[in-house]
């Protein structure tokens, strides 16, 4: 399914920036935050969430730098993820290939999805 980015114009200061993904059918699309995965983490894990927000916040870095330097990431269950553009400015506008074979499935071939990633 295909996602289209756009923007919300509202908010209680004035116009803002912000990103709402929706589908191809105009659909909003969940968000999900840091705290979301860190609640995830805490119920899968006997670690404390202070812990895990430590180990969460060293990955993001990682990968971020990895991106940063145009390096490809091989992240099992996750896939692989790939650079495809790049487009400078006050943010910076990555486009990424992810490839990752569909949930439940080992030997089935894998799927492409492609994404837009804002990172400040």
């Amino acid at each position: 399914m295909a996602k289209a980015v756009t923007k919300d114009k509202t908010g209680p200061d004035g116009p803002e920036d912000d990103m709402a993904e929706s589908d191809a059918a105009g659909a909003p699309q969940a968000v999900i935050k840091r705290g979301d995965i860190l609640d995830a983490m805490a119920a899968r894990s006997a670690l404390k969430r202070g812990d895990l927000k430590t180990v969460l916040d060293l990955a993001l870095d990682e990968i971020g730098r990895a991106l940063d330097s145009g390096n490809d990431l091989i992240l099992p269950p996750l896939g692989r993820v790939r650079l495809v553009k790049r487009k400078p400015g006050t943010v910076e506008v990555m486009t990424l290939r992810l490839r990752r074979k569909p949930a439940g499935s080992d030997d089935a071939p894998a799927e492409e999805a492609e994404t837009e990633a804002v990172e400040a």
